[in-house]
C-alpha cells in the first residue's frame, strides 16, 4: 500500500509544478507582449536663448594666430550660420609692466556650430573660465504672436470695410491711412518675431584670449626681462632727474642770493662788534 500511495503523491506533485510553470510562462508571455513605457519628450518650439562665455590663455606668439583661425572657422561654417558680431585684438601693459596681447570675439551660430567652436578653442589652450546662461523668451514670443494675430484680424476687417461699395471719399481716405498704419505695425511685429526666432534657434559665444603668464617662464626670465627694459628704465631715470632740476632751478635763483645776503649781513654784524 505504501508504494501506490507514494506514486500518487509524486504524480500530484508533478502536476502542481507543471501548472505553476504554465502559469509563469503565461505571465512572461503577457509581459513580453506589453508595449514599452512611453518616454515623455519636451514638446513645442525652443524658447531659451543661450549665451556662452569662454576665457582662455595661450602662448604670446599664438594669440593672433588663434584669433585669425577662429574667425576663419566661423566664416567658413555657413552650414551652422556662424556670424561674427564682434572682433577685437590689441596689446597693453600688465600690472608688472609686461606687454600683453588680448583678443575678443563674439560669435553667433547654431548650437552645433557653437559646440564645434568650443571644442576647437579648448584644444591645447588653458581654460580660465567657462560659463553658460539662458534667457527664457517664451512670454515675449507668445505676446508677439498675439499681437500679430490681432493686427492681421484688424487689417482684414479694414480691407472688408474698404471693399464695400458706396463708401464716401472721406471714409476711404481714413481707411487707407489706417490700413497703411496697421501694415507698418505688422512689418514691425514680423521683424520682432524673426529676431526672437533667431535668438532661440542660435546661440552666442563670447571669447576672450589672453597670454599665458606661466608659459615658458624659467629661472633667467627675470634677468631677461630686466635686460630688455634697461634702456627704458635708464631713460625714465634721466627724465626724473631733468624734471627734478626743472623744479629746483627756480628755487636756486631765489634762495642763493638770499643766503648770500644773509651771510654778508651776519659778517657785517660781527665786524661791528
Amino acid at each position: 500500500m505504501r508504494f501506490p500511495i507514494f506514486l500518487l503523491a509524486f504524480s500530484l506533485l508533478l502536476s502542481g509544478c507543471s501548472s505553476k510553470d504554465e502559469k509563469s510562462a503565461g505571465n512572461a508571455q503577457v509581459l513580453e507582449n506589453r508595449p514599452p513605457p512611453s518616454v515623455s519628450k519636451p514638446a513645442g518650439p525652443r524658447t531659451l536663448a543661450y549665451e556662452h562665455e569662454l576665457s582662455l590663455q595661450t602662448q604670446e606668439t599664438k594669440v593672433a594666430a588663434l584669433y585669425e583661425k577662429t574667425m576663419a572657422q566661423c566664416l567658413a561654417d555657413t552650414g551652422h550660420r556662424c556670424t561674427i558680431l564682434l572682433a577685437q585684438i590689441g596689446s597693453g601693459v600688465s600690472y608688472d609692466a609686461r606687454s600683453t596681447v588680448t583678443a575678443r570675439l563674439t560669435l553667433r551660430a547654431t548650437p552645433e556650430g557653437i559646440r564645434n567652436l568650443q571644442k576647437t578653442l579648448s584644444s591645447g589652450n588653458r581654460i580660465l573660465k567657462q560659463s553658460t546662461k539662458a534667457e527664457d523668451l517664451a512670454q515675449p514670443m507668445v505676446d508677439n504672436e498675439k499681437r500679430l494675430a490681432m493686427l492681421e484680424e484688424y487689417k482684414n476687417r479694414l480691407n472688408t470695410l474698404n471693399a464695400r461699395p458706396g463708401t464716401d471719399l472721406d471714409t476711404l481716405i481714413k481707411l487707407s491711412k489706417e490700413i497703411a498704419s496697421v501694415q507698418s505695425e505688422l512689418e514691425s511685429a514680423k521683424s520682432d518675431a524673426a529676431k526672437l526666432a533667431e535668438r532661440v534657434n542660435t546661440e552666442v559665444l563670447r571669447i576672450e584670449i589672453s597670454i599665458n603668464s606661466e608659459d615658458e617662464e624659467g629661472l633667467m626670465s627675470p634677468v631677461k626681462s630686466a635686460c630688455q627694459k634697461f634702456i627704458r628704465h635708464l631713460a625714465e631715470g634721466i627724465s626724473i632727474v631733468i624734471t627734478a632740476l626743472a623744479y629746483i632751478l627756480p628755487w636756486c635763483i631765489v634762495l642763493i642770493p638770499l643766503l648770500l645776503g644773509i651771510g654778508r649781513w651776519r659778517r657785517g654784524k660781527v665786524k661791528l662788534r
